[in-house]
């Protein structure tokens, strides 16, 4: 990482600098940041809020519990109703949170 040496003042209205700050902090980022990597190029993207990632952790085991139930009853094992209603309230519960 090179040393920053050079200093320049660029003016904003408010209503630029609010959605500027408001993007940046949407990446995890200072402002000052986040315009320097914009103006040379870089696409930030915005990090997932916790909760939001918690969601989708919560999701993707359903996923594979679904997968599984699946791929059970593909195989000729037969599933019971209570393993199918069980995973039905719990999409419904995390639906609900969203």
């Amino acid at each position: 990482m090179s040393t920053k040496t050079r200093r320049h003042t660029i003016r904003f209205s408010e209503a630029e600098w609010e959605t500027l700050r408001q993007r940046a902090l949407a990446c995890s980022m200072p402002p000052g940041t986040f315009i320097r990597e914009v103006s040379l190029g870089a696409r930030p993207r915005q990090r997932r809020r916790l909760t939001e990632q918690r969601l989708l952790n919560q999701l993707a085991r359903l996923g594979n519990n679904l997968n599984q139930i699946a791929r059970l009853g593909n195989s000729g094992f037969s599933v019971p109703q209570s393993e199918i209603q069980a995973l039905v309230q719990r999409l419904e519960s995390l639906m609900e949170e969203f």
